[in-house]
């Protein structure tokens, strides 16, 4: 191949051709593998650079961002983005990019300043001045001068209070006639003789004022004398006013009568006779509560036997239908249209589940105390509440009977049931015929056992003991206990104990969490004291820390007056 220069130089038209290779693309599937020797037209070589063989902005920015040249823009300049200053800085919101000299910056406006503001006020009341002036928010400052003896006349000048033109300063009252004057700063008004106008009361007729001469008539009295004879109206004759004197009503009856109970009264000769009508109520309650059925008095029932009740007797099942009160009571019978019922309805209101539910029907018991100066006492005997529970409240709150009588103690502990007492129709709380309990021993009690015995179950009454049937243990083990003594379940009689389970130590003293069973030979062939608590005691017993002992007895209640 020739050397490149020695051959002649042309114009390049977009379809000459240019020699090159054509490299591997591994990324491109129809890449030739060979790198061949290829040509290529000037026009896809400008295809790649610009489109026409011209190049886009992105295009030249893609091959460099920068220029050390100046650049003028003739038409509008749009920026999306953000302006960098000489630093690299694009600013805050609010800063101006502004001119360093060399360069430019992102700085702070810290707008403009005054340059020039006067304030005058004509006068010498007043001195101005201006404030602020580094800021574009001056400020006109206007002093007052002067002092408070001092006024501001129109000129804005200062005068003392004395120097107010026309202001007096003193009054005088020479002279008794002509004009008051002002001389200086002296007021003289003269001292004016009275010249009141002369009053007569001559004549008659209409007032006059002739001159300085005022007459004003006497007022002619047009009767000369008063008379009080004859009746009917008042006369005026040739000067006499007669006003008759009243004439007192006459009587027409001199006594009075009540005879009969019907038709006209009558006046007979001086009889006056009003008969004792007999007047007869024909307003019923159902005409009264027809015209409107309520009222805010209260309704006393006083009447006795028979008229003592209030009776409700409508058939509130005909047809079957609910009270219509808002709150309060509402009394039926037969409401289920056919039951024959009497029935109270109850209603606490516009209400909650909630509060209906702790809301109560009472019932209570009043008297009053003749022993304490008929004072009124009121008892709450029972509540019915809108969950359905029933309350006694009373001082002794029971249920009885003509058999049996409900006690009025809570029962002593858990297990114990209602049995008819002996000789009464009381029922009391005995322990059940054959009552299983577990009794829990901490391994504090149980290292006090030896000088500390624990009750187990509490004295059951008079004539009465407990008989223990079977016995369990269980060690809830944690630490061992340690000990050379077994465990007595005992009854006394307050001098005496008897025995009635021995528990073995082997019970207790295992060195992990066991159930024990206590038979045979443990059972005592001992008394059984009645009336006497159920206790348990031990010898010394250590240890044991963190576990516990439990004991399972069933036992029934015996009853020396019913065995």
């Amino acid at each position: 191949m020739a050397i490149i220069y020695s051959y002649p130089l042309t114009t390049p038209k977009v379809k000459d051709l240019l020699i090159g290779t054509s490299v591997f693309d591994e990324d491109d599937e129809n890449s030739p593998r060979n790198n061949p020797t290829v040509s290529f037209t000037i026009k896809s070589l400008l295809d790649m650079i610009g489109t026409g063989g011209s190049q886009t902005l992105q295009q030249v920015t893609n091959l460099g961002a920068s220029t050390t040249n100046a650049i003028t823009i003739a038409n509008g300049l749009s920026v999306t983005g953000t302006f960098t200053d000489s630093t690299g800085g694009v600013g805050i919101a609010g800063q101006v990019l502004s001119s360093t000299n060399i360069g430019t910056a992102w700085v702070s406006d810290a707008g403009g300043t005054v340059k020039s503001v006067a304030a005058t006020h004509a006068g010498n009341a007043f001195s101005a001045s201006i404030g602020n002036v580094a800021t574009v928010n001056p400020s006109v400052n206007i002093t007052m001068n002067g002092i408070t003896a001092q006024y501001v006349n129109g000129a804005g000048n200062l005068a003392t209070l004395l120097d107010i033109p026309g202001l007096i300063t003193s009054l005088t009252t020479n002279g008794t006639s002509g004009v008051s004057t002002l001389v200086g700063r002296v007021l003289n008004i003269p001292n004016y003789a009275n010249t009141q106008n002369t009053l007569t009361t001559t004549g008659t007729g209409a007032a006059t004022l002739v001159g300085t001469v005022l007459n004003i008539p006497t007022p002619v009295i047009p009767f000369t004398s008063l008379t009080t004879t004859g009746s009917g109206a008042a006369t005026l004759a040739t000067g006499v006013l007669n006003i008759p004197t009243p004439s007192t009503p006459v009587i027409p009856f001199t006594s009075l009568t009540t005879v009969g109970t019907s038709g006209a009264s009558t006046l007979t000769t001086g009889v006056l006779n009003i008969p004792d009508y007999t007047y007869t109520e024909i307003d019923t309650l159902q005409s009264v509560t027809a015209r409107g059925d309520t009222t805010n008095q209260k309704i006393l029932m006083n009447g006795s036997g028979a008229d003592g009740y209030l009776y409700v007797t409508g058939n509130a099942g005909n047809p079957v239908t609910n009270p219509t009160h808002a709150q309060g009571f509402a009394f039926a019978y037969n409401n289920s249209g056919g039951s024959r019922e009497c029935e109270v309805f109850w209603n606490t209101g516009t209400t909650t589940a909630a509060i209906n539910n702790g809301s109560y029907l009472g019932f209570y018991n009043e008297f009053l105390n003749s022993d304490a100066g008929n004072a009124r006492v009121t008892d709450s005997q029972l509540k019915l509440y809108g969950s359905g529970e029933l309350e006694l409240v009373g001082a002794t709150p029971t249920i009885r009977n003509n058999v049996w009588r409900m006690p009025t103690t809570a029962a002593p502990n858990t297990g114990y049931v209602l049995a008819k007492a002996s000789g009464s129709i009381n029922l009391e709380w005995v322990p059940n015929a054959n009552t299983t309990e577990t009794f829990v021993l901490t391994a504090a009690q149980m290292q006090g056992l030896s000088s500390t015995p624990v009750t187990l179950l509490p004295s059951p009454g008079a004539n009465k003991a407990y008989k223990i049937l079977a016995c369990s243990t269980y060690l809830n083990f944690a630490v061992a206990f340690s000990a050379s003594t077994s465990l007595s379940i005992y009854t006394t009689d307050g001098v005496s104990t008897s025995n009635q389970v021995a528990v073995a130590s082997g019970a207790f003293l295992a060195t992990s969490s066991t159930l024990y069973t206590v038979t045979g030979s443990s059972f005592s062939h001992n008394p059984i004291y009645v009336n006497s608590a159920l206790l348990i005691d031990a010898g010394v017993i250590t240890g044991g820390t963190g576990s516990t002992f439990s004991i399972k007895l069933t036992y029934q209640t015996l009853d020396t007056n019913n065995f």
